[in-house]
């Protein structure tokens, strides 16, 4: 079944947000074996040069690639400044020193941030095309391994902090620009609070407090204005964008404290919780029934939190996981199996004397030379001569006759090199033969590093016998030609005699017959020695040769041995590592018990899986990674392997004791709570903010599920289940929000940094925003006003803005798009007291709204015709324009005393009022 993935990009800014892009990137390869395609990364930061971090993963180092970043360093920024002055006229005078030091970075200094992108705003529209074209490509129709999940239209996620210069500096402009580029995506921000800055270090985060303060205030700017109405100009230098709605969808804060007082003291931990939620926004919780993305949106519109004239619109959220990596488990079982088919190759299990003394003696090889062999010389030359020399014609001429016939009697050397070089190949092709036939086996190298050595022991003893006997016989040789020589003179004195008997004559010419034969054996002997020993020291080194080819077999193997103990531990470290603050990983407890069952290793399943032929007598020509695949992707195979890969996270729950199960779930709650806490400061919302539990679930029937948690949190949590099909993990996603900008926690202390530092150095990113705030008297504080909730529930109901049709009370809100199809008419209840109430909480997001619809009604009607309806409602308001479909006795009844006094509340209005 395909994988379905939401079309998402995500971007970085500065390093808090290049860090969280690369740990984001780790866990997709982590939890999808790749980055899948229609996933995308863009980092931008202002420092020197490419961001070059990497992270461990087990598919080995995980880095941001050259085309998932874009560098927008300034080396130039003051020529810049000053021939486009009329450009960078929203520099705050007192920042414009900052920019000399620009080539270092952004410094801290948000304005700087900001030069750095507005000097880089063509190629940074160029890139981000690009990597939207990337993800949007239509080549992924034909990957069958994911599929499109949700809306086409591409999620983006931009990630930065507050606190620094670039990413603080740059997200807003950001944010309109990803909006020129793609209009219709939804854009979400995650920003880091400065505390986490300051807990790292006190020296050199000075000014991250007053920069988040300024940041965050912007940003209510921004996030107060409504669409259509203009709030300025972002400026470039060659073209303006006129900001016309708000920079995000939503928006989350990451702190580095949680409710519960569990502080995190360095900003990596923070971007792994993030990349956690980011990965999660991809994938199938997501979608979840009150989905994830849109729910803070739509707290933002009900403005069901706002406080006073400030608009809620900061959220926050938590994620943990609980995982269960039985595929790791089952690595760490296939690396084992590999390293004991190692060892088995390396060690001996066979008897090689028998092995060897067979090749030897075998009809193909026969070469034993001694024990009173002489199978190899009698392959060479046979001892004795083909004829015998028969007789000596002249006894005069005797020593001429022996020595032709010597000459002719022995081998010519072309024929005893041919000869040997036919026993050679023979010998070569059964040596060959011999070696891959032991080597394939079940202690192949160790068998054959043995059979090696047996048979250069064997030849050495024969090579030794060889030359001994060669060196007696050449011993003999000169006394059997000496013996030759003494015969043919007794011959030749005898023959010369004038009285001598015949008989005495062929004895003496036998003695020359007998010697001449006896000195050629011996010559022959020496040279089928000769020949025997060539042979012997060829096939010595051949033996040399094979043995430093096993040695490389061997190395091979040992090397590859090596790194599967090293992958195991890495994978043992990784599985018991803490590094990753926001999971509990379930396989911990069974990564160093993982046991191999040495009995379903099948030596020739194995083969059956190699190339036929040398098999494991080429793997020395193999690269590490060739011959570690073979050996594990065979022991992947085997069942005990596929059980610890089969073996999912419910199967692991169902085994757990209650206690056990209990423990985990509520160590995943803790690591959830939303980094994040709020202070209403004295006001009181009509409700809490919204706190809802997101929990992803590999299936149904999973012992964690929404029921569960539910009984266990026993809390006012809203709890909502998600069916991802991840086998291998449960992923909680806790939301918290929405409330206004002043409320976030930690705001305070940024406040008192902000009005120390703004003297001196701003921390806004636009002089002319901050004048307007100024002329605005907008603070990021609530003003209390009048409550003015029965004036516009009164004015609603004269102009048709609130109606009470068929017993339910409505009002129309035409930027609520969940109503679109009920012309935008909004629900408030049945009874008029509970509907009033119901507007009570929604009735700052509809004023400007009505006050509009009014004064658009009186540029069409009149200012006349406004004032004679007001004039009307005076006299009849109750009967015509009230919309009561009670009678006054009805109102005055007993059960119906809350209604009554709204209804002379709004008659009170009326007439003293309106």
């Amino acid at each position: 079944m395909a994988t379905k993935i939401k079309r998402s990009l995500y971007i970085g800014l500065g390093g808090t947000g290049m860090t969280a892009l690369l740990h984001t990137k780790r866990m997709f390869i982590d939890t999808y074996g790749e980055v899948p395609p229609m996933i995308g990364f863009l980092g931008i930061d202002t420092d020197s040069g490419w961001y070059k971090r990497e992270l461990v993963s087990k598919y080995g180092a995980v880095t941001l690639e050259p085309h998932e970043q874009l560098p927008i360093l300034v080396n130039n920024a003051a020529p810049i400044y000053e021939v486009n002055q009329d450009r960078f006229n929203w520099m705050p005078e007192r920042n414009r020193n900052a920019l000399t030091s620009m080539q270092l970075g952004a410094g801290q200094v948000r304005t700087n941030g900001r030069f750095a992108l507005t000097v880089n705003y063509d190629n940074l529209k160029i890139k981000l095309q690009s990597v939207l074209n990337q993800i949007t490509s239509a080549h992924q129709i034909d990957n069958n391994k994911y599929e499109l999940l949700g809306i086409a239209e591409v999620e983006i996620h931009l990630v930065f902090s507050v606190a620094g210069g670039t990413g603080s500096g740059t997200f807003l402009n950001m944010a309109y620009i990803i909006k020129e580029v793609a209009p219709q995506c939804k854009l979400m921000g995650y920003a880091v609070l400065p505390d986490v800055f300051r807990a790292m270090s006190s020296t050199t985060m000075s000014k991250v407090k007053a920069n988040g303060y300024g940041a965050i205030l912007d940003l209510d700017w921004m996030m107060h204005s409504r669409i259509g109405n203009p709030a300025f100009d972002l400026i470039y230098l060659r073209n303006e964008y006129s900001v016309k709605e708000r920079p995000f969808n939503s928006v989350v804060f990451i702190d580095n404290k949680n409710a519960n007082g569990d502080t995190y003291d360095h900003v990596d931990k923070l971007t792994e919780m993030i990349s956690l939620a980011l990965v999660t926004s991809a994938g199938q919780l997501s979608q979840a029934s009150a989905s994830v993305n849109d729910n803070l949106e739509k707290r933002i519109r009900d403005g069901e939190m706002n406080v006073e004239n400030k608009i809620a619109w900061a959220g926050g959220m938590g994620a943990s996981e609980i995982v269960f990596r039985g595929n790791d488990l089952s690595d760490i079982y296939a690396l084992k199996a590999a390293n004991f088919i190692i060892e088995n190759m390396l060690n001996t299990c066979t008897d090689t004397d028998n092995i060897v003394n067979g090749w030897i003696d075998s009809p193909e090889v026969n070469i034993r030379e001694n024990n009173g062999f002489d199978n190899l010389i009698d392959q060479i030359l046979n001892k004795n001569p083909r004829t015998p020399l028969g007789t000596i014609n002249e006894a005069q001429n005797a020593q001429a006759e022996v020595d032709g016939y010597v000459a002719t009697a022995m081998p010519r050397d072309e024929e005893l090199t041919r000869r040997n070089v036919e026993i050679q190949t023979r010998v070569k092709g059964e040596f060959d033969n011999l070696i891959l036939r032991e080597i394939n086996k079940e202690c192949g190298v160790g068998s054959v590093e043995k059979i090696l050595l047996g048979i250069l022991a064997q030849v050495n003893i024969m090579i030794g016998e060889m030359r001994d006997e060669r060196e007696q016989l050449i011993k003999r040789e000169a006394q059997q030609d000496q013996g030759v020589k003494a015969a043919v003179n007794d011959l030749k004195t005898y023959d010369a005699k004038i009285l001598k008997r015949s008989s005495t004559k062929e004895a003496k010419t036998q003695d020359v017959l007998d010697a001449t034969h006896q000195l050629v054996i011996t010559k022959r002997e020496i040279k089928r020695r000769d020949i025997a020993i060539q042979f012997y020291t060829w096939i010595i080194n051949l033996i040399n040769e094979e043995s430093d080819h096993v040695r490389a077999i061997r190395k091979k193997l040992e090397d590859v041995y090596r790194n599967n103990v090293n992958a195991v531990a890495s994978l043992q470290n990784r599985l018991n590592s803490e590094h990753q603050m926001f999971q509990i990983d379930l396989a911990q407890s069974y990564a160093t018990s993982v046991k191999i069952d040495t009995n379903e290793v099948n030596f020739t399943n194995l083969l059956n899986t190699m190339p036929e032929g040398a098999r494991f007598a080429m793997i020395d020509k193999a690269t590490d990674k060739a011959v570690s695949d073979i050996l594990f992707n065979y022991c992947k195979s085997l069942n005990g392997s596929r059980r610890w890969a089969d073996m999912n996270i419910n199967k692991v729950f169902t085994e757990m004791s209650d206690a056990e199960f209990e423990n985990v779930v509520d160590r995943a709650l803790r690591k959830s709570l939303p980094l994040f806490t709020y202070n209403f400061h004295g006001y009181t919302p009509l409700q809490n903010p919204i706190d809802i539990y997101y929990i992803g679930v590999p299936s149904g029937g999973c012992r964690f599920n929404k029921q569960f948690l539910k009984d266990r949190i026993q809390g006012t949590c809203e709890v909502d289940e998600s069916v991802i099909g991840m086998n291998d993990r449960v992923i909680i996603y806790r939301q918290l929000g929405v409330v206004p900008a002043y409320a976030i926690g930690s705001i305070g202390t940024c406040k008192l940094e902000y009005d120390q530092l703004e003297m001196r150095s701003s921390s806004h990113i636009d002089a002319g925003l901050k004048a307007r705030m100024g002329r605005e008297d907008f603070s990021l504080e609530p003003r209390r006003s009048l409550d003015n909730t029965l004036e516009l529930w009164v004015k609603g109901l004269i102009f048709g803005l609130i109606k009470n049709e068929d017993g339910q009370y409505s009002y129309r809100d035409k930027e609520n798009d969940e109503y679109a199809l009920d012309n935008y008419w909004v629900p408030l209840g049945s009874f008029r007291d509970d509907a009033f109430l119901a507007f009570k909480r929604v009735h700052r997001s509809m004023e400007t709204q009505f006050e509009d619809e009014i004064d658009n009604l009186q540029k069409d009607k009149g200012a006349e015709y406004i004032s004679s309806i007001l004039n009307d409602v005076k006299d009849n308001y109750l009967e015509k324009y009230s919309q009561v479909n009670l009678t006054r006795e009805q109102i005055k009844s007993h059960g119906n005393e809350q209604i009554a006094r709204l209804i002379t509340d709004e008659l009170n209005y009326v007439t003293k009022q309106l």
